[in-house]
């Protein structure tokens, strides 16, 4: 699970960089299509630093996985120091595919600013086809390059910053561009313009 950007270095202060967006953006779209999952069995790509884990009710089960060991180590502290309403959460360090998982199958995948961190997101999305079943839900949190051109200018002014640190990269393919017959997108909503988007997708 190969990503752009400086985790491993960033991962301490991670938190504190992004908290504008967390405080403006972020939250709002985490208490919407993340704290409203219940009894599902969830698969998180990309967990980082555990911004999501306080979101997910109790009735969950959520198996979270990264390729970074410092933001891993970020995310456990927060299980740990925090008050995590979940309590059936396992964090795993996942470096290269195919993944070893200890559930077979998910009902709900998360990937919250993952795949628009990455070069080539299709390996990873071919290995969802293996944890997932028909009706499986995947919800994606994304940057993308907007149609606005004021938008598009300063996004283009900015992508070497943000690919450089965070790994956001606005222009490239969109991810949901990526899916085969197997997919089907149930809905976009845009959060800034058509720049920060949700995107829910069902398996067929």
């Amino acid at each position: 699970m190969k990503t752009v950007g400086l985790y491993h270095k960033i991962a301490r202060i991670y938190d504190l960089l992004d908290y504008p967006s967390e405080l403006l953006f972020y939250r709002h779209m985490r208490k919407q299509w993340i704290n409203k999952l219940e009894n599902e069995v969830i698969l998180e790509i990309g967990v980082g630093t555990g911004k999501n884990l306080k979101y997910y009710k109790n009735s969950n089960t959520v198996i979270a996985v990264d390729s970074e060991i410092q933001m891993l180590i970020q995310a456990k502290r927060k299980l740990e120091f925090s008050k995590i309403i979940v309590s059936d959460v396992n964090l795993l360090l996942q470096k290269n595919l195919p993944w070893k998982l200890p559930i077979k199958t998910f009902s709900t995948v998360i990937a919250t600013f993952v795949f628009c961190t990455m070069d080539n997101p299709k390996p990873i999305l071919n290995e969802l086809l293996n944890w997932t079943k028909p009706g499986s839900k995947l919800i994606l949190f994304e940057y993308v390059q907007s149609n606005n051109h004021v938008l598009k200018f300063f996004t283009t002014l900015i992508n070497p910053i943000t690919k450089k640190l965070f790994g956001f990269n606005f222009n490239r393919e969109l991810t949901h561009d990526l899916l085969d017959h197997n997919w089907k997108i149930i809905r976009i909503t845009d959060i800034i313009s058509d720049m920060l988007i949700v995107v829910e997708i069902e398996r067929m």
